[in-house]
């Protein structure tokens, strides 16, 4: 009878030791398959979102896509991106790549802006687009300002859909603006409703007999 005991009970622990690892066989499948189920981002998706897009500081390189389709720059920045990540650089090392490439863009475009500034020139900044009606209205008051301030004065002109990372750049919100430099120092703007031939003479004039 003890006999008898003592095999039902070593069957019993048996049987429960058996149930006991099947159970941590199922807990683990279950955790695995939540795991699987858990959609992590690839490193491209996560360098798309942090970096900056190089048509606007203002948007993600993934919004850049959406907002400036036409952007020429973003199929370079996606080639660099793969191309660096298949080399096994890092996400830090990919987002200061994009970033100096950004800045790149920005400083070439600026080029012959900053001569202008090392020389110390009164400068008009026009911001425009070929969309607007209004800057087209305005045309005539700056090749106005042009003939009347000609070889006094450096202007240049920057459209909304080729250069929209200079309006981020230099904080313009509307369109047409101008923005004055006396070289390096940035100078009042023009008022939006205010971009007349006698309204940017009167500043003009003033910087200009600073300078003499």
């Amino acid at each position: 009878m003890k006999k008898l005991l003592v095999f039902i009970l070593g069957a019993l622990i048996l049987f429960a030791g058996c149930t006991s690892q099947a159970n941590t066989n199922n807990n683990t499948n279950n955790n695995a398959n939540q795991t699987n189920g858990t959609q992590t981002k690839t490193l491209y998706e996560q360098i798309e979102v942090e970096a900056i897009c190089p048509c606007s500081t203002l948007l993600t390189l993934k919004d850049c896509k959406q907002y400036f389709p036409d952007c020429q720059y973003t199929p370079i920045v996606d080639a660099t991106i793969n191309n660096m990540i298949s080399e096994g650089k890092t996400k830090d090392q990919i987002l200061k790549a994009v970033d100096q490439y950004n800045t790149g863009i920005i400083e070439g475009k600026l080029n012959e802006f900053r001569k202008s500034q090392d020389a110390d020139r009164v400068i008009v900044l026009y911001f425009k687009s070929t969309l607007c009606e209004i800057c087209h209205e305005k045309e005539p008051v700056l090749e106005e300002i042009r003939k009347k301030y000609d070889g006094k004065i450096d202007i240049y002109v920057f459209d909304r859909i080729n250069d929209g990372v200079l309006f981020d750049y230099f904080v313009v919100d509307r369109i047409p603006s101008i923005v004055f430099f006396d070289g390096k120092e940035r100078l009042n703007e023009v008022p939006f409703n205010n971009i007349t031939v006698d309204g940017i003479s009167l500043l003009l004039d003033f910087t200009l007999d600073k300078k003499k």
